[in-house]
């Protein structure tokens, strides 16, 4: 009787495996909140100084992998904000990234309001 034996090495799985954990890393409170403290903490850096209080940015968890980003901010702070997060985005893990895409949005949008 013969026993064959043999591996299949499927080129590429690793690189799949690791990207499937950073998409998984993203989905927690606590990356959530790390990148909210990182944008808020580069906002108040270059926001001048009689708005830097008003900036706050607060990750809450609204189900199992579902979250808010709760944004305070004086609207002559909007704009470095709005840099802040243009500035960190492509640092993020893809599924956090998709989150401050949205809050992206409705801070351009809230400056738009503000200049017409």
């Amino acid at each position: 009787m013969t026993i064959l034996s043999f591996d299949i090495e499927i080129k590429g799985l690793k690189e799949l495996q690791r990207e499937l954990e950073e998409l998984k890393e993203g989905l927690t409170l606590s990356t959530v909140d790390h990148w909210c403290k990182k944008i808020e903490n580069q906002a108040k850096l270059n926001c001048p100084e009689e708005h830097r209080n008003s900036i706050e940015l607060t990750a809450i968890q609204i189900g199992s992998n579902r979250f808010d980003i709760r944004l305070k901010g004086a609207r002559e702070a909007l704009p470095y904000l709005e840099r802040a997060i243009q500035a960190t985005l492509s640092s993020m893990p893809l599924t956090t990234k998709a989150l401050f895409d949205v809050l992206l949005r409705n801070v351009e949008q809230k400056i738009s309001e503000g200049t017409r």
